[in-house]
């Protein structure tokens, strides 16, 4: 029976690991991220993750305490699975965004990361059951959720908002040429999105006429994703590149935004119980994620955008501007005054 009872916590952990997206079991995340829908993958990263860490910190709380009664030694199993769990989504979490270029891939990764992060609070939590400090471990879980939760909506967000274009409308097809004639077409377009008069020629029997047809406006396409259409955004759209970089700035954990303060609660938690080499690990980690997170943000701000690049920024629907905004707020107001907040959740 105790083989069967840690069979059976093993598949649901597993279960568990893998819908928050935790390595060895991330593999699914960036992929999604990118290729789902990005209102339903703000949704996904935010209330999904949020879910399922409830779901496992009731799992661990509960298993983790009968374990450490009647199986010590598989209780010191889990926790050494729980460590190498933590510590292996921090690292891919955190290295290997650094070499991705699609936004809504790095925000995956990031995901994977912060995942890592939150398992740090997991483990601390886990040390602290059945003392005193547990009252406030369980309370900066959630606080972090919250915060990753504001940050990761407004950042998809930002991302629905930036578009790619067509710089030019296909004219129509050529006039067939008869007997031996052939028929060419050549159009004329700068690189600004500038059109000029497309000439139809068409020959067969050595004579040429002209024919001018207008060109239709651009039309706004899909999300433009790729890094390099968002070099120069923050002269585009000045507004814009501000939030997201609140929000990246707050998942980077720097200080007067939610995230630092999320942070410093899981970080502070691990110390507490014991666990002060897996909170130095995530000290180093989150150091490393600040790179590629101000990499964008000097992307959107200190390099010139492409002449070429067909990007717009569309206008945010209220829907869109309300997320934006409650987001915003939050991100500030959980930084500058968290007490109230964590007050009511402990």
């Amino acid at each position: 029976m105790d083989l069967l009872a840690l069979l059976g916590i093993l598949f649901l952990l597993t279960g568990l690991l893998f819908k928050v997206g935790s390595a060895p079991f991330h593999v699914w995340t960036p992929d999604v991220y990118q290729g789902a829908p990005t209102p339903i993958t703000g949704f996904m990263a935010a209330c999904t993750k949020a879910a399922a860490f409830g779901a496992l910190i009731r799992v661990l709380v509960i298993v983790g305490a009968g374990l450490q009664v009647g199986l010590p030694d598989a209780y010191q199993a889990l926790e050494v699975g729980l460590w190498t769990f933590a510590i292996a989504s921090m690292v891919v979490g955190s290295v290997v965004t650094l070499v991705q270029v699609d936004v809504k891939r790095i925000l995956g990764y990031s995901a994977i990361a912060h995942t890592g992060f939150l398992l740090v609070g997991v483990i601390g939590l886990l040390s602290l059951v059945g003392t005193a400090g547990v009252g406030s471990a369980l309370p900066s879980l959630i606080f972090y959720l919250l915060a990753y939760g504001l940050a990761t909506v407004g950042a998809f967000t930002v991302v629905t908002l930036v578009r790619e274009t067509s710089r030019s409308a296909t004219v129509g097809a050529l006039v067939g040429a008869a007997g031996s004639g052939a028929g060419a077409t050549t159009a004329a377009a700068d690189g600004a999105g500038a059109t000029g008069p497309v000439t139809t020629s068409g020959a067969s029997d050595g004579s040429a006429s002209d024919d001018e047809t207008a060109v239709e406006p651009p039309v706004v396409l899909g999300e433009a994703t790729h890094l390099s259409q968002w070099a120069g955004l923050g002269r585009r759209s000045p507004w814009l590149a501000a939030l997201y970089s609140l929000f990246l700035l707050s998942m980077a954990g720097i200080p007067l935004t939610a995230g630092f303060v999320a942070k410093f609660g899981v970080f502070s938690a691990a110390v507490a119980g014991g666990d002060w080499v897996l909170a130095l690990v995530g000290v180093l980690s989150s150091a490393v994620a600040v790179f590629f997170y101000v990499r964008i943000i000097v992307l959107m701000y200190f390099t010139p955008a492409d002449e070429d690049a067909a990007v717009t920024v569309v206008a945010p629907k209220p829907l869109a501007l309300i997320a934006l905004f409650v987001c915003a707020v939050g991100v500030i107001g959980l930084g500058i005054f968290p007490s109230p907040v964590l007050g009511l959740l402990g």
